[in-house]
């Protein structure tokens, strides 16, 4: 099975109404052991789950690996894509011109206008590593202005009867080429730079020469417009499952520990360039917010960006559905500096709603915060703001984000050449509390009263519910007192049972058991009359308590203060 990584370049147009290019390049690593010779290829993309469990291998305690510390520099990564957005304007083309690099797209290209060198280098220069092979002709590497190897150069050497020898740098820039004794002309071609031509005398003694070519970035726009947008990929798509496959149109060739660089995209999409920032960056970041308008699905991979013929920067490139928008970012934005404020208050009750003898009071957190976005360049930016998604807060209904993601939102603010623009992010989270209509006290309604946290309707319909809630309260404070009444009088009427017993046989016997009969006759009239009025009471008390029930279950309110 051969291992492949994908790579892309965009190339940012030059004219108003031309839109940006997409080159994509699947790179094969022959790594099965055997050439391939004329096979017909299909790539594969997708995430489907597989694994190797090694059963037999022994396992040991490590110890950490510490690396050493470095000098801290800008780590590509990926942005979220697209969970929700407003309905976009037509998406309108950059004015940048636009050229092409040669080499493995996705590498470190460079447009810096440096000078072309050919010059011949010795085995023990830092350019070469191996023992020096024993050939006759020339071998080395052919490499941009940056330093970055360029794939797929041509090599053509012809010697003085016009005899021709050729050969292809590989994915790593190199190349070889074996030649008789005598002088030759080599010229180097690339697709994106300048011809290079050199004279070379080739001796008959086994040592070849070693050349370093370095090639210059071709400056003529137009030309590499035409390039671009004349050539193909040679390769479709279509999907297959949840994979994605690429079927290569033309049989290759890949020896055996060799990689083929293959073309598989060169579509117009859509992309904008914008600065991107949120609080988790150290400096706003250039990006460009893309819509994959190719009709393919884009596998994870590398790209670099070409703004003016120059080498803009590269990052990483998440898997892209087409119809998807994605923010890719490449560089740091030196010209744009953007500063936080951040104030948060809590509001009193701002709505009440009541229903089926519960009331829920809904208070506001609001948070207020303020982004300052200075550009100190002469050209305008498009800058766009990812503040974090919080859960329980809402934006404040006036506020619009043009893109949210599972965790920012994405606000897009213009700030014109040498100005300062300030974007405003309201949010509020609401806190409930809940209360049981039969516990609000007159205090509490005294309290909101006092806040204006209560409209009149509800204070009406509220004191209405304290008001037989008293009441209730009445009926239950007088069954409390007529019972307390009957606890007194059977404790007297205890008394004077005792008392009863201890006159056996004194002389007061019969006058005091008359005196004592008689308090305890009327204290039974007493005690049925109390058991009486308690039963009244409770009767009472029950139809209060029904007409309390039904105002709580009855009253519906839903109040916006």
């Amino acid at each position: 099975m051969p291992v492949w990584k994908s790579t892309y370049r965009i190339l940012l147009p030059a004219k108003a109404d031309a839109k940006p290019i997409l080159q994509g390049w699947a790179i094969v690593d022959n790594t099965v052991g055997e050439d391939w010779k004329d096979v017909q290829l299909s790539l594969v993309a997708g995430a489907p789950q597989s694994f190797v469990q090694e059963l037999s291998r022994p396992y040991y305690t490590r110890r950490p690996v510490v690396e050493l510390p470095q000098e801290a520099m800008l780590t590509p990564q990926t942005h979220e894509g697209t969970m929700s957005a407003m309905i976009m304007a037509e998406t309108v083309p950059l004015r940048n011109s636009y050229g092409v690099v040669g080499g493995v797209a996705g590498g470190v290209p460079s447009g810096a206008s440096g000078g072309v060198i050919g010059k011949l280098a010795s085995p023990s220069s830092g350019s070469y590593n191996g023992s020096l092979p024993r050939f006759n002709g020339v071998y080395g590497s052919v490499r941009d202005a940056n330093g970055s190897p360029v794939t797929n150069a041509d090599i053509e050497a012809v010697d003085d009867a016009g005899v021709s020898h050729s050969a292809q740098s590989d994915s790593s820039g190199n190349f070889r080429i074996e030649l008789p004794p005598g002088k030759y002309e080599i010229a180097v071609n690339a697709t994106g730079f300048e011809e290079f031509t050199q004279s070379l005398h080739i001796s008959g003694s086994g040592s070849p020469s070693y050349v370093n070519y370095s090639l210059k970035v071709a400056t003529d726009a137009v030309d590499l417009a035409s390039q671009a947008e004349n050539q193909e990929a040679e390769a479709t798509g279509e999907a297959s499952g949840d994979l994605f496959e690429y079927k290569l149109k033309e049989k290759v060739t890949i020896l055996k520990n060799h990689s083929a660089l293959v073309p598989i995209i060169n579509s117009h999409i859509e992309a904008e360039k914008v600065t991107l920032w949120n609080g988790t960056s150290a400096r706003p970041l250039r990006a460009l917010w893309i819509k994959n308008t190719s009709g393919l699905t884009l596998d994870h991979g590398t790209f670099n960006v070409l703004d003016n013929n120059t080498f803009a920067g590269e990052g990483l490139i998440e898997p892209l559905k087409p119809k998807e928008r994605r923010l890719l970012s490449y560089a740091i934005d030196q010209a744009v500096r953007i500063e936080f404020e951040n104030n948060v208050e809590s509001r009193p009750v701002t709505h009440i709603k009541i229903a089926k003898g519960v009331m829920v009071e809904t208070r506001e957190q609001r948070d207020h915060q303020v982004y300052f976005i200075h550009n100190s360049d002469s050209e305008p930016r498009d800058v766009v703001v990812e503040h974090p998604v919080r859960q329980g807060w809402k934006l404040a209904k006036d506020l619009k984000p043009e893109e949210t993601s599972t965790s920012f939102y994405r606000f897009r603010v213009k700030v014109s050449p040498h100005q300062e623009e300030e974007l405003n992010v309201d949010e509020v989270q609401p806190l409930e509390s809940t209360f049981a209509l039969s516990n609000v006290s007159d205090d509490h309604i005294k309290l909101l009263v006092s806040q204006k946290s209560m409209t009149p309707t509800i204070e009406q319909a509220l004191r209405k519910i304290i008001g037989q809630k008293n009441d209730l309260a009445g009926f239950d404070r007088q069954i409390q007192e007529h019972q307390a009444h009957i606890t007194e009088i059977d404790r007297d009427q205890q008394r004077l049972r005792e008392n009863m017993k201890a006159l056996k046989g004194s002389p007061e016997e019969k006058a005091l058991l008359e005196r004592y009969t008689r308090a305890l006759n009327d204290q039974e009239d007493k005690l049925q009359s109390t058991r009486n009025e308690i039963a009244t009471l409770q009767q009472q008390r029950e139809k209060s308590r029904a007409q309390l029930d039904g105002m709580l279950q009855g009253l519906v309110l839903d109040e916006t203060i």
